[in-house]
């Protein structure tokens, strides 16, 4: 049984998903974990990144002009796979009946969300054999059932209010705010571990609950960058024998996962290999026979 991130390491997140907001961003990337990281004096951590050199200040430049260059090319490539998704899956809702541009057009009346907006972010799930396509796959229903919900929609696919995959990234209706308890990059957020634990949003857009779709604009959401270096970070604990997530841990896992935006952040003082040969001698030792 792994334990959730203690209170320093807690703060940490919140700081990355405050400086993710801060800079405009959309997504909470692994450059804002190590902006994150470098806001919080608290930790250990802290102290090995700023003997290499790193500094909030420099790291949160580094991570704007990054963003500043390639944000452009990046936001009309999701644009255009958007509108794209968005007519595949108009056109697979026509053949059972419903009107995706009606239901769009009564959601946007109803709660001022326009239901296209970030459509390409919404997890592609294939049809037969695989994760969320058996009982007892998917998201919890309501009530805190597993499976109680249809996961996808479009031919071959149930339909329902609740749904963990309607809509641009998220669920639509009742019975979605809350993921897979456990520890995990999967349980990461509403009922998983992270900043306040059960209960705390995380680094997710805000949710207007069983009042409607969520809302876009409240919180930068988790890239999938950031996803990976959680499971790395999982990993990570596990060869070691800890029970306990770290951050050390996490900026490991960010490390491995090397997109080009921690890079840059890490970069701005020191390199990969350098800081991972660090971050590993601050460590306290492995029980033995692990």
């Amino acid at each position: 049984m792994f334990e959730h991130f203690n209170r320093d390491d807690k703060a940490t997140m919140v700081f990355a998903i405050a400086e993710a907001r801060e800079l405009g961003h959309r997504e909470v990337g692994n450059d804002h974990l190590i902006l994150g990281m470098l806001g919080n004096a608290r930790t250990p951590l802290f102290a090995v990144l700023t003997g290499l050199g790193l500094t909030l200040a420099d790291a949160r430049e580094a991570s704007r002009a990054h963003h500043g260059e390639h944000d452009a090319d990046a936001a009309e490539a999701a644009e255009q796979s958007a509108a794209e998704r968005y007519e595949e899956d108009r056109e697979a809702l026509r053949s059972i009946g419903i009107d995706l541009d009606k239901v769009r057009e009564a959601v946007r009346d109803r709660f001022g969300d326009d239901l296209a907006d970030g459509w390409a972010d919404r997890m592609r799930r294939g049809r037969g054999r695989g994760r969320g396509r058996g009982r007892g796959h998917g998201h919890g229903g309501p009530h805190g059932r597993r499976g109680g919900c249809e996961p996808d929609f479009g031919p071959g696919a149930g339909f329902r209010p609740g749904g963990a995959d309607f809509g641009p990234g998220a669920g639509f209706g009742p019975g979605y705010d809350r993921g897979p308890r456990g520890f995990g990059p999967q349980g990461f957020g509403p009922g998983g571990f992270g900043p306040g634990g059960e209960g705390f949003d995380g680094p997710f857009a805000g949710g207007r609950g069983r009042r409607g779709p969520r809302g876009r604009g409240m919180r930068p959401r988790f890239a999938a960058e950031s996803r990976q270096a959680l499971e790395a970070a999982v990993r990570v604990a596990r060869e070691r024998g800890d029970n306990r997530l770290r951050v050390e841990y996490l900026l490991l896992g960010i490390i491995e996962a090397g997109d080009a935006a921690s890079i840059a952040v890490i970069e701005s003082a020191t390199t990969a290999d350098d800081l991972k040969a660090a971050v590993l001698a601050s460590l306290p030792e492995a029980p033995a026979g692990v």
